[in-house]
């Protein structure tokens, strides 16, 4: 127990540092900073610390004041020579300086006048702001006075041990827009969801609360999903948790979404088909559905004919219903890409020029089908096959 208690210590005063010299590092925010350093009760709180564990460069910075915040941002924006609002429903409010925003909010409890529904909210000490905060890792707090880290809920161990973990029970019945957000989190920094969180999870899905929520609130997080650079990683979250396995209803509340031209068509493909359920991706792809049923032999066809007859959409659904079992879709599009680059047909003709036109489709199909499989795994391999092919 005492090297537990030296080892977190230490932690914590390496933490202290690399949190002085991020702040030193940032003009900007050295200079709010400086302005309210004297100030007893003002706090940076949540994805900063955060991102300053994982080593992570951030420039999101949220504080925290147990005070009256109007009048700090008035005080704040005369001094530096910026501009606030303050939302006095939820008792929040932001300072913009010189191109830059900075989130501030009151300590606040919430209550929920019933699922989904935005919270009613009204003052509180920190030491119970803590518990209506997400997750763990986001519910660590500097004070700026004192310069230390207050941390009563354990994130910083849970960021170091790779664990997402909600603070209090009841948190995705309330929000359940926290359901999305936490798989944005365990999927971007590859954490393990704690096996209590994971039954949280399912006690909301068996709820449906994903249906409590507003379109417009459901869109703001999966916009950051579907611009997440760990889309993938997420996806498969998503899909595992059984996320949006959901009723046609619900479908049709995110499907006119999923259709923004904002949203990479990738990512909407894989979305659509790894984590909706099987008869909402009939109904997101009628015309490819179709044309598949009505192909005769479909399963005796090449993954690469299937691919260039009707494009990507065609080959994930072709991979998911008709396909082989085992196979991962996004890997095998992946591949299909990757071997699309290699400009297969000009290899052909460089190594078998007197090959007849009517065989190169048909070689650059087998070739392709051997590279599907991991019979040929480069493009040297290609050019090693092609080269000792009989004509």
């Amino acid at each position: 127990m005492r090297w537990k208690l030296k080892k977190n210590r230490n932690i914590h005063i390496n933490l202290a540092k690399n949190i002085k010299n991020r702040l030193k590092r940032d003009n900007l925010l050295k200079e709010i900073i400086e302005t309210i350093t004297e100030k007893d009760n003002i706090y940076i709180v949540g994805g900063f610390i955060r991102d300053i564990l994982l080593n992570k460069e951030t420039r999101d910075v949220d504080f925290l004041y147990d005070g009256n915040l109007l009048d700090l941002l008035r005080e704040i924006a005369t001094n530096i020579q910026g501009s606030y609002r303050y939302n006095t429903r939820f008792m929040t409010g932001t300072l913009e300086l010189k191109g830059r925003t900075f989130d501030f909010a009151t300590t606040r409890c919430e209550k929920y006048p019933k699922p989904g529904v935005l919270p009613v909210v009204k003052y509180c000490p920190l030491e119970r702001d803590f518990k209506r905060r997400d997750f763990t890792i986001n519910a660590i707090v500097w004070d700026i006075k004192n310069s230390k880290i207050i941390d009563p809920l354990g994130g910083v161990e849970d960021i170091l041990s790779g664990i997402l973990r909600i603070t209090y029970e009841k948190s995705f019945i309330d929000d359940p827009t926290r359901m999305v957000r936490g798989v944005r989190f365990a999927g971007k920094y590859l954490f393990n969801i704690d096996k209590k969180t994971v039954r949280c999870y399912n006690t909301a899905l068996k709820k449906d609360s994903l249906s409590t929520i507003s379109a417009s609130r459901l869109k703001r997080e999966l916009d950051l999903i579907f611009m997440e650079r760990s889309f993938e990683n997420i996806s498969l979250l998503i899909e595992k948790i059984g996320l949006f396995k959901c009723s046609s209803k619900k479908f049709t509340h995110i499907y006119p979404y999923l259709n923004e031209n904002n949203i990479p068509q990738f990512n909407r493909d894989y979305f659509i088909m790894s984590c909706i359920d099987d008869s909402n991706v009939k109904r997101a792809y009628p015309r490819e559905w179709d044309r598949l049923n009505r192909m005769s032999k479909l399963n005796e066809e090449g993954l690469f004919n299937v691919y260039k007859r009707f494009g990507d959409t065609a080959l994930l659904l072709y991979l998911l219903f008709k396909g082989k079992s085992g196979i991962t879709s996004i890997n095998i599009l992946k591949k299909i890409r990757k071997f699309d680059r290699m400009k297969v047909g000009g290899i052909i003709k460089k190594f078998k020029p007197k090959l007849p036109k009517y065989r190169y489709v048909e070689t650059i199909n087998k070739i392709a089908n051997m590279y599907l499989e991991g019979k040929l795994k480069s493009e040297n391999d290609i050019k090693i096959y092609i080269n000792r092919m009989e004509v």
